[in-house]
């Protein structure tokens, strides 16, 4: 298993909470939540390199990492429906010399052309919404060719029932 502490980043309000939540959960988060400063969240990915978990935090603080420089990469996001917010994410990128990826969300509530270098992911239908952490996975690993892989079966433990025969067991109570 290796680990990761990655830095969320992005303007107030651009989607960084739900992102990380559709992750952990699954879940698309309709109403906006402020998430606490200070949160980390351990995500686990199953790759072809193994087991991969993102130990995410988000901040609206480009020098705000919480890992006390023990940083690994950066997702910096922005919303497509407030262009205003891309410079903060582009500022991000610039500050912190990390292995990252320029995120447009909310791509499924505007029309718009396609900038090269960003991923844009659909929030609400979760379209290309896995496409930002494998590529950051990528360049975290160097690997150009890792893919996620389904959730290896789990096995369950072997039980090993020893026959122990009382009296209370032999009897049979019918009411």
């Amino acid at each position: 298993m290796t680990t990761y502490k990655i830095l969320v980043v992005g303007a107030e309000a651009v989607g960084k909470t739900t992102y990380i939540r559709r992750h952990q959960t699954g879940e698309f988060m309709s109403e906006r939540m402020i998430h606490g400063k200070g949160v980390t969240t351990n995500i686990s990915f199953y790759t072809t390199r193994g087991l991969i978990v993102l130990s995410m935090r988000e901040s609206d603080d480009i020098l705000d990492s919480g890992f006390d420089n023990e940083l690994d990469g950066l997702l910096a996001m922005y919303d497509l429906t407030r262009p205003h917010t891309k410079q903060v994410a582009v500022d991000a990128q610039k500050v912190r010399a990390l292995s990252s990826v320029l995120v447009g969300n909310k791509a499924d509530l505007v029309n718009m052309h396609h900038d090269d270098g960003v991923v844009y992911i659909y929030s609400k239908t979760n379209y290309h919404y896995e496409i930002p952490i494998i590529n950051l996975i990528r360049k975290l690993t160097g690997d150009a060719t890792v893919n996620f892989i389904d959730c290896p079966p789990i096995t369950p433990p072997l039980v090993t029932l020893r026959p122990r025969v009382t009296a209370s067991s032999k009897r049979i109570r019918i009411e």
